[in-house]
């Protein structure tokens, strides 16, 4: 199997794993893709704020404002002031939506397993290695989109 094929499949995976588990997982049956790629952003990165999170997806600080106070509202997220600089709000995803992340990221716990089993450290460390070289080209948004 080719390079190509392998990421468009792990790809494919990733994608239908996240929408099976909108469609059949508490509370996640009840919420838009958009809310769950919110609360991912939110989940997977320290120190979360609005404007942290409207600065990476390159929309208005307001268009964010707007979506993360549906989330709070909803409950699914919480703002936790910072203790070094009072004015700054940090975002967490509320206790009981990490519990569900366990069930959301099953599949890829199993697979880490799997790959600590029957794999070297090198071996794992050249994975990792190149799973940080697709994320640093992904971090690397194309100018003429942004314009």
């Amino acid at each position: 199997m080719s390079l190509e094929t392998s990421l468009d499949r792990f790809w494919y995976e990733i994608t239908l794993n996240q929408l099976w588990n909108i469609h059949h997982t508490q509370p996640a049956r009840e919420m838009s893709y958009n809310t769950s790629m919110y609360l991912d952003l939110i989940k997977f990165k320290e120190k979360s704020t609005v404007s942290s999170i409207a600065e990476e997806i390159g929309v208005s600080k307001s268009a964010v404002t707007l979506k993360v106070n549906e989330l709070v509202k909803q409950n699914l997220v919480r703002r936790v002031q910072s203790i070094e600089d009072r004015r700054i709000q940090y975002l967490e995803v509320a206790d009981d939506i990490n519990a569900e992340y366990l069930a959301y990221d099953m599949p890829i716990n199993t697979a880490l397993k799997r790959i600590k089993e029957k794999y070297s450290e090198d071996k794992i460390a050249t994975f990792c290695e190149i799973l940080d070289e697709f994320s640093e080209c992904l971090s690397e948004r194309p100018e003429e989109v942004l314009k």
